[in-house]
């Protein structure tokens, strides 16, 4: 007989595997679980850390903010801890840090550390090491900074020695005026700032707007530049009139005196003097038609309780601003250099004030010269320069004068040398003359003739008696970046 299975023997099979396959689903959600919570962990984590590292580098920056010298060496070395918190953060966090001098003082070196608890409660912490140089930042900028003599500079993509002011006319040429109220024109050449042409142009033209078609009867020549500026500080000219206010003569003889307010340090009026009258014997009853000034004249660098013998310093020289004087400058070739043998003599513009109301308006005088090169191939020059004195137009027309005393001016020449010789560049005396005896006698070094443009050769303008303002050399870790060194020019 043939046997026979019962027939529900595998009854319930399929509810043990549906329960097995639950338990396994669930022990893999439990892992996913897991895992998402991991991430978002370590998501947190890794937002906290980016707050830190930025808390700290922004410390950092604000370490390097300093300006001066001084703001560096009073940087604490190591503060207390501070507390920060964070807008839609969930921690607070420490921000600690210390400095290390070195032992060459020029440097220090700095840790920054921000700590905080992460969502765990475990304790974590970001550090950042930087070095602090004991330098003005705005050294810093230099470091990049390439010196550009005779190629195209940066500014208008055109040799660094043609004036700013003066405009592109499209021709890899630029037009400018040395007077903008005047008739004459020059035009260089963008790449070698060589002159190449002097035109005649109408007065109502400016130089930054200039065409070629503004320019008429050009004379075509190969001249060089020679420009400045010419600063003045009468300080220890003045008279205090014991009411708040001072009073000086610009010019010794003249019929024109300033008054100069004490607190503010400003020319505030014009007033009528008798010719007679000096600085140091003005009184307010001297004073007559004064006119207020509007605006006035803010000056530098001035201190009513200045006597007559105060002796000018390095920072008389570094921003004198004191009304200009009516002047010109000149350009004569010395022995080595004849006129006879250039095209033409040196022709100089200066937009001096021509009246003392003008000059209320205006601290510094600025020059260009056009120098004609020697014509036997050179291209080269030599000479000196000097202040020509010129009078004001109103009053009895008295002019001012180059001299030693006190009722005269002395004209000083910026220049960091600290004698009559240097290279051109650095406004000799005499142009071409870097040492003493350069080119007198056989086997004496040759002199070093001017092939090129000379620019910032600048003057200062002080009271006769008194002596030029000297400087030293620059010293960037003493936070001193500027040499405004003068020596005596004239007379």
């Amino acid at each position: 007989m043939m046997s026979h299975r019962p027939k529900f023997s595998q009854r319930g099979v399929t509810l043990i595997e549906a329960l097995i396959a639950m338990a396994v689903m669930a022990f893999g959600m439990l892992a996913l679980v897991g895992v998402q919570t991991t991430l978002r962990v370590n998501a947190d984590l890794a937002k906290q850390r980016a707050e830190a590292t930025r808390i700290a580098e922004q410390e950092i920056e604000e370490l390097r903010s300093f300006v001066t010298v001084a703001d560096y060496d009073n940087l604490a070395l190591a503060p207390g801890a501070q507390t920060i918190t964070l807008p839609e953060s969930n921690t607070t966090y420490t921000l600690s840090r210390q400095m290390f001098g070195q032992a060459d003082g020029l440097h220090r070196t700095v840790k920054v550390m921000v700590s905080w608890d992460d969502r765990q409660g475990q304790e974590r912490h970001v550090i950042l090491r930087d070095v602090l140089a004991r330098a003005a930042p705005v050294l810093s900028g230099l470091v990049s900074a390439v010196k550009k003599v005779t190629i195209a500079g940066q500014s208008k993509n055109r040799h660094p020695t043609i004036p700013v002011r003066a405009g592109d006319l499209g021709n890899q040429t630029s037009g400018f005026k040395p007077t903008e109220g005047g008739t004459v024109a020059w035009v260089f050449n963008n790449t070698t700032g060589v002159i190449t042409s002097v035109c005649v142009v109408v007065v109502g033209t400016s130089s930054s707007t200039l065409t070629t078609s503004d320019l008429s009867g050009c004379e075509a020549t190969n001249a060089q530049l020679l420009a400045g500026f010419v600063r003045f500080n009468l300080r220890g000219v003045s008279q205090d009139l014991l009411n708040g206010t001072s009073v000086y003569k610009p010019v010794p003889g003249g019929e024109v005196a300033y008054v100069i307010d004490n607190t503010l340090k400003q020319v505030i009026s014009r007033c009528s003097v008798a010719a007679a009258k000096t600085s140091l014997t003005l009184t307010t009853a001297d004073l007559t038609t004064c006119t207020a000034l509007a605006p006035p004249q803010t000056i530098a660098t001035f201190d009513a309780a200045d006597p007559a013998g105060y002796t000018l310093v390095a920072g008389d020289s570094e921003d004198p601003r004191w009304p200009a004087l009516n002047l010109d400058v000149d350009l004569a070739h010395d022995g080595s250099d004849p006129v006879a043998g250039h095209t033409k003599a040196p022709r100089c513009f200066a937009d001096s004030p021509a009246t003392s109301a003008a000059a209320n308006s205006q601290s510094t005088v600025q020059y260009f010269c056009i120098i004609y090169p020697r014509n036997d191939g050179t291209n080269a020059w030599a000479g000196t320069s000097t202040v020509v004195p010129l009078a004001f137009s109103e009053g009895n027309s008295a002019n001012w004068s180059v001299g030693a005393a006190a009722d005269a001016y002395r004209v000083c020449r910026y220049t960091p040398s600290t004698n009559q010789y240097a290279d051109n560049p650095d406004h000799p005396a005499i142009y071409s003359k870097w040492t003493a005896g350069c080119g007198t006698a056989a086997g004496t070094p040759a002199c070093r003739m001017v092939t090129g443009n000379l620019i910032n050769q600048n003057f200062l303008v002080i009271e006769g008696s008194k002596t030029c303002p000297t400087d030293v050399a620059v010293n960037p870790a003493a936070g001193d970046l500027v040499n405004t060194n003068t020596l005596q020019h004239q007379p």
